[in-house]
């Protein structure tokens, strides 16, 4: 049994919280946690089934989640953000594309990609075809919560391990939630097993 997460297999091990293990609420806050993390909320922990955080000196179940490193140009020059859960670019109910990658299946409460699984050493792209009007969308984002609104002819969803996206003409850029100001291009790519999470 390793410490990663694959469909049909027992995942994790067991392990105790260690001492300097650091509590996030937030995908973005795991996201640029060095060393172990307990997740108390997010989509990742949502996408983990929720579990309740444990403290240190607890037992646990320890598994190795994904992390998603992302190169972003902007107009200003180039940074490097670590992701959790997912990278998203455009607006679901706006017209236009709307791209993201997804690590453990949730985007906000959505769940957009119902095969992820964050410790598989990729993660899922889902893509709405521009052509896809706000009927559609509306319909999708409804069926989304209970991850019901794929297949779809208009939308796409392809596990990668790595991906890249220029922005065309107005569409937002999200890393875990936090809006990116001024960016111009974006590439994504897995780092398998990065974060010990203890559940």
């Amino acid at each position: 049994m390793n410490g990663g997460i694959e469909k049909g297999r027992d995942w994790g091990r067991q392990s105790r919280v260690p001492d300097d293990a650091t509590r996030c609420r937030s995908d973005a806050d795991a996201g640029v946690a060095r060393g172990p993390v307990v997740l108390a909320g997010g989509d990742v922990h949502r996408g983990l089934g929720r579990p309740a955080p444990k403290s240190p000196g607890e037992e646990s179940v320890l598994v190795e989640v994904d992390r998603m490193v992302c190169s972003i140009t902007t107009r200003t020059g180039q940074v490097h953000i670590p992701a959790l859960a997912h990278v998203v670019v455009g607006r679901l109910l706006w017209p236009g594309v709307f791209e993201a990658c997804v690590n453990a299946g949730f985007v906000g409460g959505r769940n957009l990609t119902p095969r992820s699984h964050p410790g598989d050493g990729r993660f899922e792209t889902i893509r709405l075809e521009p052509s896809m009007g706000l009927r559609q969308r509306w319909a999708a984002w409804h069926r989304s919560r209970l991850g019901a609104h794929v297949p779809h002819p208009l939308v796409r969803i392809v596990p990668t391990t790595q991906w890249s996206c220029v922005r065309r003409r107005w569409e937002p850029l999200a890393i875990d939630g936090v809006l990116i100001p001024g960016w111009v291009s974006v590439e994504v790519v897995v780092e398998a097993g990065a974060v010990q999470v203890h559940l």
